[in-house]
């Protein structure tokens, strides 16, 4: 989200493998993305899909702690 927001990173990890991992600076992805629009609208894209399915997860798992309040409505899947 830092990347999005501007703000500084706030999470950490802990791996039980070994793995691969990017980091992904800032400027260097707004230059890509004026040179090679295509790939800027790619990657807009995918973290719009990615933020997208975490407010459904959110909003659904909000609606079933309240699923006893009078009102309850079911709201329609975004992501499909």
């Amino acid at each position: 989200m830092s990347l999005v927001s501007g703000g500084k990173a706030s999470a950490s990890v802990v791996v039980a493998n070994r793995m691969r991992i990017a980091l992904i600076d800032r400027e260097a992805l707004e230059q890509l993305a004026r040179q090679s629009p295509e790939i800027g609208n790619a990657f807009d894209g995918a973290l719009n899909r990615g933020l997208a399915a975490k407010v459904l997860r959110m909003n659904r798992a909000a609606l079933a702690g309240a699923a006893d309040v009078s009102g309850y409505r079911e709201i329609p899947d975004l992501a499909s």
